[in-house]
């Protein structure tokens, strides 16, 4: 079974040379490499068997498809320019596709251990019960167990040609969120099926606390908030949860002046709210053995709510992204 690695890009930088390069060391017998991005740069670094495919100014979904079109593979690894596989990623991914049921195959993306300290708290937000919720699967191997999910992220997906043409039409073209589409048609409109495989890993390079990584997450509540109007059929009820809780904050504070018995809840609601954003950021400060990550992972989660929270309404209220 061939496989095509598909790696999207703006530009051949830094990062997307580790992927190359890490891509290159893969234990498997039969894959090529596409590198697309923007322009043509006269790259010369890459070489073996990875093609630079020129794509001009357009979205990661576009960068994708086009690959697909350019190249003969049976399965197509997608992974992110920022991002770079284990040796065994491949291996580990393809002996789930010998079920015909089986559409695509993901794995979490963990945070290289090189990334820097305020980097790491990042993938640390993401990766705990509290602040990546029902999603943490995705940033941390403490999920131990092969499953069937109903979506999964493009930085780490290895999906059936196949099923790529039969979902083609409909996956927008948006960035980040699009697998909210795809990943939907996929589980619901073709009945197939996504398995969770926690040794199928990448490494992904995080945005750093907290501007940039706020930045990433504003962006990708506001796709999501967005699409619930295209695909409301897709998105799962864990995505209105950070918006409840801002909802509640800013709602419930007049509502607490006027009212001593809803002011006692109010206050009550908030003091559990922040005792376990202070717990989950003990715990991983304690792993870590840091003072400092346990108060920037406290941060970041709360941080993270709200941001996410904000863009995610205004997202529905967006006549457009």
């Amino acid at each position: 079974m061939k496989v095509s690695i598909v790696i999207p890009c703006k530009v051949v930088d830094a990062y997307t040379k580790e992927c190359v390069s890490k891509c290159s060391e893969i234990d498997y017998p039969s894959y090529e490499i596409l590198v697309l991005p923007d322009y043509d740069e006269g790259e010369k670094t890459l070489n073996g068997n990875v093609r630079v495919i020129p794509t001009g100014c357009v979205k990661p979904v576009s960068k994708r498809f086009m690959a697909i079109a350019a190249s003969d593979g049976d399965v197509y690894a997608f992974i992110d320019s920022d991002a770079y596989p284990a040796r065994d990623w491949l291996k580990h991914a393809l002996r789930h596709f010998s079920d015909s049921d089986v559409a695509a195959v993901a794995g979490p993306s963990l945070t290289p251990n090189d990334d820097d300290l305020m980097a790491r708290p990042s993938g640390l937000v993401l990766a705990s019960p509290l602040g990546g919720g029902s999603e943490s699967i995705r940033y941390s191997q403490s999920h131990p167990h092969i499953r069937y999910i109903s979506e999964a992220p493009t930085c780490n997906l290895i999906i059936r040609k196949s099923v790529l043409n039969a979902v083609k039409d409909s996956v927008p073209d948006v960035w980040p969120g699009e697998e909210i589409a795809l990943c939907g048609v996929v589980t619901k409109d073709l009945k197939k099926r996504i398995v969770y495989d926690p040794q199928v890993v990448v490494y992904h390079h995080r945005r750093k606390l907290f501007i940039p990584h706020l930045k990433q997450i504003w962006k990708y509540g506001a796709v999501k908030g967005h699409l619930l109007k295209k695909y409301p059929q897709y998105v799962r009820p864990v995505f209105f949860l950070p918006s409840l809780l801002v909802l509640g904050i800013v709602g419930g504070l007049p509502l607490a002046m006027l009212n001593p018995i809803v002011e006692y809840t109010y206050a009550s609601l908030l003091l559990v709210y922040f005792l376990l954003s202070l717990v989950n950021g003990v715990f991983i400060g304690l792993r870590e053995r840091s003072i400092t990550i346990a108060l920037l992972v406290l941060a970041g989660i709360i941080a993270t709510h709200i941001c996410y929270g904000l863009s995610f309404i205004k997202g529905i209220f967006s006549r457009k992204l």
